[in-house]
């Protein structure tokens, strides 16, 4: 359990409290499966949290997913006819932590908020606003098909357009920093020829501590001798140089 869990969790009450106010039927078993959602939304992470997933797929060829994120996975979807009555109907519950269908959740508006004042960037996105604004409507589906989702109107169109641009400015001059995807390739390499080798025994902590450990571990061979010896570039800002950079033409998403 950690801060973010907790502050997703309390965003996720609010929403709930809002569609409740506003005619939405919601009972104590709705609120605790999202609760639970969101509490639990980053289990599985390993150390620096998604770079993980690249080293264990780089090892073990599959994607990185624990017991643990497979069963919380249950409780996210894309609304689509193939649901049943019951989940349509309750549909809205599954966006509400990770919406699949538009990325408006409040995973997001938790770490987009709190990275854009971390770094210094303005904000003009208001998350109170939105959870205020937020309702339930009945989306049309294949056939006769119907499902109650996530739905926000006309005048908040605006809020919304900033939240995505908030997250543009994020991926572009953070996330996706050309220092940032260097530290991260480093970090990468240093992990995976320490996993390979299983070279520090506390490596079962699975924290961001994992580069502190690797650098002082006693353990010796190949692949922690090549760790030390990255992470010394990390320490000396000795990144890798930005050779090419390329905007990928839009795709249709819809």
């Amino acid at each position: 359990m950690n801060l973010v869990s907790l502050r997703v969790s309390f965003l996720a009450g609010k929403v709930l409290d809002t569609l409740e106010k506003n005619g939405t039927p919601i009972d104590e078993y709705d609120r605790m499966c999202v609760t639970i959602a969101a509490l639990c939304h980053d289990i599985g992470h390993g150390p620096f949290s998604h770079l993980y997933e690249d080293v264990a797929k780089a090892i073990d060829g599959k994607k990185w997913k624990g017991k643990a994120v497979q069963t919380v996975d249950k409780t996210t979807k894309e609304i689509t006819d193939e649901m049943t009555d019951e989940e349509r109907k309750k549909a809205f519950l599954y966006q509400i932590v990770n919406n699949e269908d538009n990325g408006v959740d409040v995973d997001k508006w938790d770490y987009f908020t709190r990275d854009s004042h971390a770094c210094g960037f303005p904000s003009n996105f208001d998350t109170d606003r939105a959870i205020a604004m937020v309702r339930v409507r009945e989306l049309k589906l294949e056939g006769e098909k119907t499902a109650n989702v996530l739905s926000f109107p006309k005048k908040d169109e605006i809020n919304l357009y900033n939240m995505f641009g908030l997250r543009y400015t994020l991926h572009s001059k953070v996330y996706k920093h050309q220092v940032v995807i260097c530290v991260g390739e480093i970090k990468f390499i240093t992990t995976k020829n320490c996993r390979q080798q299983k070279a520090v025994d506390e490596y079962c902590l699975m924290d961001d501590r994992l580069i502190y450990l690797i650098y002082n571990t006693e353990k010796t061979g190949e692949n922690v001798a090549k760790a030390r010896k990255i992470i010394d570039r990390i320490h000396r800002r000795d990144f890798y140089k930005c050779v090419f950079e390329r905007t990928l033409p839009k795709v249709n998403l819809v």
